[in-house]
């Protein structure tokens, strides 16, 4: 099961979801939660294929409005200021949650939550960077201190958003290395 995410057209392809990297300083370092935030509520209204033009535009308004308008955010945004944002902008009422540990749980409940058609924004702790994942072309990216969006379950991965590609996280890895300050968030609608 994978959901139809927001795919973004740029001159050089497609992004899965967005790039925290395209957007300066200090979004490169700290701006995941922005980027998943607005690839959500993009996702919401039904916006699947922006051009990066208009992308570009929606995540400045974010940036420079919301998100880092009274401060620059080096540390990245607080899950409760992502959910904030979420229910004021989606028409969703979305909540924070600690990690879960057992692997068959973590699937049930983000597995309801695709089946509603709604993905699923994990936020990773700091975890020794131990938690790695694996982009279709194979190559592995560590995750820790991140955000990330779960848009689809095969076999026993979660299918990701970051940085702009589609990614494989095993569920079980995911488990062990919530890292931290780890947790998800998720509409409970």
């Amino acid at each position: 099961m994978e959901l139809d995410y927001v795919k973004i057209k740029t001159a050089s392809g497609t992004l899965y979801g967005g790039d925290q990297n395209m957007f300066g300083k200090p979004v490169s370092k700290s701006g995941c939660g922005l980027i998943a935030v607005c690839d959500m509520i993009l996702y919401l209204d039904g916006n699947f294929s922006p051009d990066f033009s208009e992308y570009k535009k929606f995540i400045e308004k974010f940036r420079d409005n919301i998100f880092y308008k009274s401060r620059k955010n080096y540390f990245g945004i607080s899950a409760k200021k992502l959910v904030k944002v979420l229910n004021d902008f989606s028409g969703k009422n979305f909540r924070t949650n600690k990690k879960i540990r057992d692997p068959e749980k973590v699937r049930k409940v983000f597995g309801n939550s695709l089946d509603r058609k709604i993905p699923v924004i994990v936020r990773i702790g700091w975890n020794g960077k131990k938690l790695k994942c694996r982009a279709e072309s194979g190559r592995e990216a560590v995750l820790s201190w991140h955000y990330v969006t779960v848009t689809g379950i095969s076999g026993d991965f979660f299918i990701i958003s970051s940085w702009g590609k589609i990614f494989y996280l095993s569920i079980s890895d995911l488990c062990k290395f919530w890292g931290l300050t780890g947790g998800y968030i998720i509409s409970t609608d």
